[in-house]
């Protein structure tokens, strides 16, 4: 997942929104909640450019371009494997998992059935120990090639299948005129994720149980932060007004998206945990792993709500200057700049490789 090099940096704008108590404005002190959004503001608005870089990027007749476009660049290898072939790699490790949890009760029960209940063998004993020492390390090792494929998968939903729909045609809204109003055909998260969401269930629904947990949270994570970096880009041009009106919604509609997504997981873990009682299980899903889910999803949805929060309680050119300031990477509290939660202990492994 990490030759997604997008990911990476709109992981860390998004924990730098999180980070950004206020919006930069002329006199550098202001807060959001002493500012009022002032259409028609007189100063006088700044064309604002990368460092080190006197050219301003543009936008083309037929799509949006991001800030930084280069980083969209996916090596082809990475992609080459169709998304049916990923599921069907899932599926084999679900598999595996699923068969190593019926060989280690079968050795439980067949130790057992050997040995004296009243009065246990030393040898007996030591095939038990062996049994629940060795079995869950490979356990461990499945499940770490199952995450890393499934952090694969759902970054290349995100960076690679939704490619245009997120970063080239979101609120893009063409050559229509400025004081129009929005025009009929601008495309929205919410119209997006409408169209996708039965794709998206279908696609969760044949992700082994120990996996799809992962996925939901990953690709709920990632699609707040894809969209947050694309809000931040409208932003940094003085558009706001192109997309404010939409963000309520959109937001809403992913949050929609996760509830359902997350009580469909809910569902796999409740059947996971209606196994007879006393019956040896490796990799499974519960309950309480699901709420643990959905709390790492609620802490994701910070950066939107903050970002949304921004967007419509600030002027447009002091969204400007808070969004070139965060796609810049100055750090508000001048201090060094910390790794995302998200990022760490990432496994470093290639998704190619995967």
């Amino acid at each position: 997942q990490d030759s997604f090099r997008l990911r990476q940096r709109a992981a860390q704008i998004a924990h730098d929104v999180v980070n950004t108590e206020y919006v930069d404005s002329d006199d550098g002190a202001t807060s959001p909640e002493h500012r009022t959004q002032t259409p028609g503001s007189p100063h006088r608005s700044r064309s604002w450019r990368k460092k080190g870089s006197s050219k301003t990027l543009t936008e083309e007749a037929n799509k949006n371009i991001i800030y930084e476009a280069a980083l969209l660049e996916v090596d082809p290898q990475v992609t080459e494997m169709p998304i049916r072939q990923v599921c069907v790699r899932l599926a084999s490790l679900g598999f595996c998992l699923s068969e190593l949890q019926k060989v280690q009760s079968q050795l439980v029960n067949l130790v057992n059935s050997k040995d004296d209940s009243y009065c246990p063998t030393k040898l007996h004993n030591d095939a038990r120990r062996q049994i629940c020492e060795e079995l869950p390390d490979l356990q461990d090792a499945l499940l770490e090639r199952g995450m890393v494929l499934t952090r694969y998968l759902a970054a290349r939903l995100v960076y690679f299948e939704l490619r245009q729909d997120l970063f080239e045609q979101l609120y893009f809204a063409g050559t229509a005129p400025a004081q129009s109003s929005p025009a009929e055909g601008t495309l929205t998260l919410e119209a997006s994720l409408a169209r996708r969401q039965d794709s998206l269930l279908n696609l969760a629904s044949q992700i082994p149980a120990p996996l799809v947990l992962t996925f939901v949270v990953e690709l709920g994570a990632l699609l707040v932060q894809a969209w947050g970096y694309v809000v931040i880009d409208y932003l940094r041009r003085q558009k706001s007004q192109q997309i404010v009106n939409y963000l309520d919604d959109d937001l809403e509609a992913l949050q929609h998206l996760l509830v359902i997504m997350m009580k469909e997981t809910r569902k796999v873990a409740a059947r996971q945990e209606g196994h007879g009682p006393g019956q040896v299980r490796l990799g499974g899903l519960s309950i309480d792993d699901c709420d643990n889910g959905q709390r790492q999803i609620d802490e994701a949805f910070k950066s939107a709500q903050l970002l949304v929060l921004k967007a419509q309680s600030c002027s447009a050119e002091e969204l400007a200057r808070y969004a070139t300031r965060i796609l810049d990477g100055a750090d508000p509290t001048d201090g060094e700049r910390p790794t995302p939660p998200a990022q760490q202990g990432a496994p470093a492994e290639d998704s190619a490789a995967a």
